[in-house]
């Protein structure tokens, strides 16, 4: 590929792509997660795997019932499930992905997600210029590519 010039998949559209089933993919990627209760795990593929099947919809939407949606917020609150290990847990997964290959695209990029500003809102730092009153926080991740099949092989670092 020459320098400047960019490479885009069109065989698959978005709607395929949304489609595609991603139980078996999900439980793999986060069956050792470590929460110290199983339960805790599993109700983390369970999540993954609603949230992978509808990436862009908010989690009442992708639950089934109230019971659901509430669960999950109660897994997302819980003082035991920590998202360093979730991402570590994928990490474990991505490594194991990757294997001995020779070859692989490290891709990075920084996304700067805004908010208004509000007193209740802590822990974001300001953003754009002086003259906006918005604050966020930036979130830079870096993935793997496989060269070959162009695959995203996951986050290496967030």
């Amino acid at each position: 590929m020459q320098s400047g010039s960019r490479s885009r998949r069109t065989d698959l559209d978005e709607e395929e792509l949304c489609q595609t089933d991603v139980s078996g993919t999900v439980r793999k990627e986060f069956q050792s997660a470590e929460f110290g209760d199983e339960r805790l795990t599993n109700r983390l593929v369970q999540v993954g795997d609603r949230l992978g099947r509808a990436p862009a919809e908010s989690i009442p939407n992708v639950c089934e019932d109230w019971a659901s949606t509430k669960a999950t917020y109660r897994f997302c609150d819980n003082e035991r499930v920590d998202p360093d290990e979730i991402l570590s847990a994928h990490k474990r997964e991505q490594r194991s992905r990757v294997g001995n290959n020779e070859d692989l695209l490290v891709v990075s990029d920084t996304t700067e997600l805004v908010f208004p500003r509000h007193p209740s809102k802590e822990g974001l730092g300001d953003t754009g210029n002086s003259k906006t009153d918005l604050e966020g926080v930036k979130i830079h991740s870096t993935i793997g590519v496989d060269p070959q099949t162009h695959h995203m092989t996951g986050v290496i670092d967030q």
